[in-house]
């Protein structure tokens, strides 16, 4: 596998492991972690303890509304926070809480002194900001991954991809899954999603920009995925909907010896 890194998103685990003569690479909870190369504030200010506050209230909302999202406001200009934390669809109520916990910390550690940061994991979603973001995408792709695995039929799967995003984004839960079989032994899943906080227009408009993505890193390969902050389309070959904490594709190292499928991951920033 050959990792291309740029500078911002980060993988902060990897684990390595093989499983039927298959390398594959768990990218562990924290799929985007980003600062946004925002701005500073200062130890013991009123944006700190307002910052605070509203982490503490993203991770117990966050996971109240389950089904929906939560945003809210917290102090005054010019210190005022805005947050957004969403349970991602698939994630129990139970891991979310977990991710949500962990968000709160890892961001403070991971953009220690920032106005902004974002956390997109696959079980939870939690970003702070100085300025008002609610309902803006951001549909900049940050992460793309794929097998190097050939499908015999490319042109059908986008077709399928285009079908799948307009029903998820016509959903209120902006979610939605499709399984394929394209040929008696072939058979592919598909999944898209955007936080739920977008229109169906702007959702849509996300998960297009996923599905250009997916043309030109994925094209004719056996699965995929492509991640921005506020949507994704994934599609592999087996059946991974309620598997977050599953590897998001078919990876393989190249500093490891395989005799299975290998694959590429690419962060974009």
């Amino acid at each position: 596998m050959k990792l291309e890194l740029s500078t911002s998103t980060k993988l902060l685990i990897f684990s390595f492991f093989s499983s039927h003569f298959q390398i594959l690479i768990t990218i562990h909870c924290t799929i985007i972690a980003e600062c946004y190369n925002s701005s500073i504030y200062t130890s013991g200010s009123s944006f700190e303890a307002n910052l605070k506050t509203m982490l503490t209230s993203l991770s117990i909302n966050g996971v109240l509304r389950h089904d929906t999202f939560y945003n809210a406001t917290y102090g005054d200009d010019p210190n005022r926070v805005y947050g957004f934390s969403q349970c991602m669809s698939g994630a129990s109520e139970a891991d979310c809480r977990q991710c949500l916990i962990n968000s709160t910390v890892e961001i403070v550690q991971q953009c220690p002194g920032r106005t902004q940061a974002i956390f997109r994991s696959f079980d939870c979603i939690l970003r702070y900001s100085n300025q008002r973001f609610f309902s803006q995408p951001d549909d900049t792709v940050r992460v793309t991954a794929w097998p190097t695995a050939i499908r015999s039929n490319p042109n059908l799967m986008i077709k399928e991809m285009e079908a799948l995003i307009l029903d998820a984004s016509a959903t209120p839960s902006r979610y939605g899954r499709r399984t394929t079989n394209f040929s008696k032994h072939e058979t592919t899943y598909g999944l898209a999603q955007c936080t739920r906080d977008l229109s169906e227009k702007d959702c849509y408009a996300c998960l297009n920009s996923m599905v250009d993505a997916f043309k030109y890193c994925c094209h004719g390969r056996s699965g995929g995925n492509v991640y921005s902050v506020s949507c994704n389309i994934r599609y592999e070959t087996y059946p991974f909907y309620y598997l977050y904490d599953s590897p998001p594709s078919l990876l393989a190292s190249s500093n490891i010896p395989t005799q299975g499928n290998e694959g590429k991951i690419a962060l974009h920033f």
